[in-house]
């Protein structure tokens, strides 16, 4: 099992089809913003807002890559029955650790999805992953460790 979301996501990807990978991108973006959305809970009202603009970041970057996918819906509902522990293998790469940590192992995963999106030739939405990483390391800067 990975230790980090670059490595999980090569698990799934290694189980798919390529013609399928776009999409269980889009899934894993989805699964992000979720995550996002639980940390806008944790983190002070000063971080807040700019957590729940990561969400919808990689909201958009879900739309964009199912926009560019065939048979969208139905690949994700069939990913979701494939891989039904996502959100589970998610959080397990994040429990015990700090929030910090948290933010670092994201950050990681967004610069990976970053350059993935980019081998996609989808640059804008890799834009949007450049920015939650910057943003998630000036917020690990100022909280506590």
């Amino acid at each position: 099992m990975s230790d980090d979301l670059t490595g999980l996501a090569g698990e799934l990807f290694a189980q798919c089809p390529q013609e399928q990978h776009r999409v269980l991108l889009a899934v894993l973006e989805r699964a992000a913003a979720d995550q996002y959305r639980r940390w806008a809970d944790e983190v002070g009202d000063e971080h807040r807002a700019g957590i729940l603009e990561c969400a919808a970041r990689e909201e958009k970057v879900a739309e964009v890559l199912e926009a560019a996918a065939p048979n969208a819906t139905a690949t994700a509902a069939a990913l979701g029955e494939r891989f039904p522990d996502l959100g589970a293998r998610y959080a397990a790469l994040l429990d015990g650790k700090s929030l910090v940590e948290q933010f670092a192992i994201q950050a990681a995963g967004e610069r990976a999805g970053g350059e993935l999106l980019r081998s996609y030739a989808l640059a804008d939405a890799a834009e949007l992953e450049d920015a939650n990483a910057a943003f998630l390391d000036r917020v690990s800067h100022e909280l506590p460790s």
